[in-house]
């Protein structure tokens, strides 16, 4: 995607160069860099309010999920599908995590939940399987590997402490859906810093 400065340039058929704290324009006339200020204000309001619409719909989704979760014990198809698709849809508009990023990551998290819906049989449900990769489209490989370790830690936490007090047998499932909720928002908003962090320790 151009930057605010070349896609006004180009309608103006000059290029722009920047001096002084300021950009300036020079093509077929001096008024075109009077607009380029303009242009770039509203450019920025819209990317900023994409990016709002886009981490609202976002929460909104996961905790839609994670009460349904609770109460009936599945994700349904008809939220978990959509939103997947919103996701890559966001990717491809230029909102969201580059394109490529973003099948990576839910090809990445489709696989591995697969795989454990397999191994568990029955201990993961399919709405689980089809949130991850959800979660992965939206948040691209990194913040999603971020997102899956939080959720499981998360979640075998609340399963130890279930199992300690009695309040849950070995055999009883627990919905996993708002760990995955959690530790999806968690790197939605913070993903990008806890690399850093990660990073800086090892």
């Amino acid at each position: 995607m151009l930057p605010w400065r070349e896609l006004l340039c180009q309608r103006n058929g000059g290029i722009c160069h920047a001096g002084g704290g300021a950009a300036a324009c020079s093509g077929r006339s001096a008024a075109a860099s009077a607009d380029c200020p303009v242009v770039g204000g509203i450019l920025f309001i819209c990317g900023v309010g994409a990016r709002a619409l886009c981490g609202g719909l976002f929460a909104a989704v996961v905790l839609w999920l994670s009460f349904l979760d609770l109460r009936d014990g599945l994700l349904y198809d008809v939220i978990t599908l959509p939103f997947a698709a919103a996701g890559l849809l966001f990717s491809l508009v230029g909102f969201s995590v580059p394109v490529a990023n973003a099948v990576i990551g839910g090809t990445l998290c489709g696989v591995l939940f697969y795989c454990l819906y397999i191994a568990a049989r029955g201990g993961l449900g399919g709405g689980d399987v089809k949130f991850a990769v959800g979660l992965g489209v939206w948040l691209g490989w990194e913040d999603a590997v971020v997102a899956v370790w939080i959720a499981f830690l998360l979640g075998g936490i609340a399963a130890l402490f279930l199992l300690v007090t009695r309040r849950r047998g070995r055999r009883d499932g627990i919905p996993f859906g708002p760990f995955l909720a959690l530790g999806g928002y968690v790197g939605y908003v913070a993903g990008a810093e806890l690399w850093r962090l990660y990073w800086g320790l090892v």
